[in-house]
């Protein structure tokens, strides 16, 4: 998991870097998440937001939806429940 996280966390750098900032993320084949997971995500969004984007997380398992909520971080991610529907919520 460790691998993941960091291979995710360079992805998001390199996006950012290059002036992605309005990340979707599609969650859907995701059925667990460990505190690195947790770690890397919040530490994405912090980079993004920092440089005036955002992430929105599509397709969460009802498994991730509920380690959202128990973590508080649902209040953080903007979750929506097709990929589609994240990416319009960026144009409003």
């Amino acid at each position: 998991m460790a691998n993941i996280s960091e291979d995710f966390r360079k992805l998001i750098n390199g996006l950012v870097d290059q002036g992605r900032t309005r990340l979707v993320i599609d969650m859907g084949k995701t059925e667990f998440m460990d505190s690195s997971g947790l770690g890397a995500l919040v530490s994405r969004i912090a980079a993004t937001r920092a440089n005036h984007g955002d992430v929105r997380l599509a397709a969460p398992s009802p498994q991730i939806l509920n380690l959202l909520q128990i973590t508080h971080l649902d209040k953080v991610f903007k979750c929506f429940d097709h990929v589609d529907s994240a990416v319009k919520s960026f144009e409003s």
